[in-house]
């Protein structure tokens, strides 16, 4: 395990994948227990087609008489689905032993950002600078493109909302290329500009070799189209962010999750109502997640598969963008996916780049802005772990205590 793992956690589609998932996952249990070894990919299709004959899913095939026994397309591709993932993303010798009955735990200490940039081996096109009075709600120290001089910085961050301009959070050595969040930028309906910030994104799009940087706007077209009223907004990437591509992923705010959680807990709380698939249904709890879910796995898939430099923001930057980044990095990094990895991922995703728990789990103070965005977080993660349980270190037990941990 560790920074720029190669292979992405490509979440399924659902739908008759659970037996092929389920064959394959007691196939590599079986190595694993035996010799710890991977099994290639000639293996495990090999024992996957064994298996299917044995267990008559041989019915499901073709009988032509040119290409006699050819699996139908849609089998051809769920097998494909299990055999990419399996052979990419085996079970790791690094979860492969005994762990203590408790985990020792010291929240000062978790998670320092010198020493993950480290862990992550940066290159020298980056630098850390000080936070002294850049953004209150960033970490002490923060990455950003070694040819931008300071001056620009401090301007970058004023021009974008609460001061939270583009900063490096994860970096991908195999391919030296990355991951940025921020918040949106201040256009308004004037469409006001920063050269500075402009600056600031170009540098960290040259950074990569590839020379793109892919803008991830968590909100929808006509959302960021709104806050232009408000004097916010998002990039011009026609007029004035040359070289970049600005995707909106359509993900709702933290009002539309609020209300989806409340119809959510309806439906739990009367678990033998005859309608309970369709309410469960009409909450769009799960859309939700679906949603946020495809949109961190674009983002992992553009960064992976084509080298580019990814840049995330919502509105203000720390709800969805840590969302985002947060499962975007679990997909491409191995290291996220320890005890160890998960806790430094919540403190510096969520705790260090300033999400406010305080507000969204409901405080008296603050009773307008609570919203499970962090709840979610936890759910979407859920959805990958329950898919590739073999990959990660911990199980949804892990998941649990940390849910019912949130308002101790």
């Amino acid at each position: 395990a560790g920074a720029g793992a190669a292979a992405v956690l490509t979440p399924g589609t659902g739908g008759g994948m659970g037996l092929f998932a389920e064959t394959t996952g007691q196939v590599l249990r079986g190595y694993v227990d035996k010799s710890l070894h991977y099994l290639t990919r000639e293996q495990i299709t090999s024992v996957l087609y064994s298996m299917l004959w044995k267990s008559g899913i041989a019915d499901l095939t073709s009988t032509s008489q040119h290409q006699p026994h050819r699996p139908v397309t849609a089998l051809q591709h769920r097998l494909e689905f299990v055999i990419h993932n399996s052979a990419d993303c085996p079970p790791t010798k690094l979860f492969v032993r005994q762990s203590a009955a408790e985990l020792p735990l010291d929240g000062w200490s978790v998670f320092d950002m010198q020493e993950e940039m480290q862990r992550m081996q940066i290159s020298e096109k980056w630098r850390c600078v000080a936070n002294d009075d850049l953004c209150e709600t960033y970490p002490e120290f923060l990455y950003v493109p070694s040819s931008v001089s300071d001056d620009p910085i401090r301007s970058c961050a004023n021009f974008r909302s609460k001061g939270r301009l583009p900063v490096l959070c994860w970096y991908n050595k195999r391919r030296q290329n990355g991951m940025l969040r921020s918040a949106q930028p201040l256009p308004g309906a004037m469409g006001k500009y920063s050269v500075h910030d402009e600056d600031v994104i170009k540098a960290a799009r040259q950074t990569c070799p590839s020379e793109e940087l892919v803008i991830f706007d968590a909100r929808s077209r006509v959302a960021a189209g709104g806050n232009m009223l408000k004097g916010k907004g998002t990039e011009d990437t026609t007029n004035r962010y040359k070289h970049c591509k600005l995707l909106f992923l359509d993900i709702a705010n933290i009002h539309a999750m609020r209300d989806s959680i409340d119809k959510l807990h309806k439906v739990c709380s009367n678990p033998s109502n005859t309608q309970w698939l369709s309410q469960l249904e009409s909450s769009q709890w799960l859309n939700h997640c679906s949603t946020v879910l495809r949109g961190s796995y674009v983002i992992a898939r553009h960064v992976e598969d084509r080298g580019v430099m990814a840049m995330v923001h919502c509105s203000d930057g720390w709800d969805r963008t840590s969302q985002l980044c947060s499962l975007a990095q679990i997909m491409l990094d191995s290291f996220y996916r320890t005890f160890h990895g998960f806790k430094v991922l919540v403190e510096k995703e969520w705790l260090a780049f300033g999400h406010k728990f305080e507000h969204r789990l409901g405080h008296p103070l603050h009773p307008s802005e609570r919203s499970p965005v962090f709840l979610q977080f936890l759910d979407c993660t859920w959805q990958i772990l329950h898919q590739f349980p073999s990959a990660f270190e911990f199980n949804e037990f892990y998941l649990l205590e940390i849910a019912n941990q949130l308002n101790s």
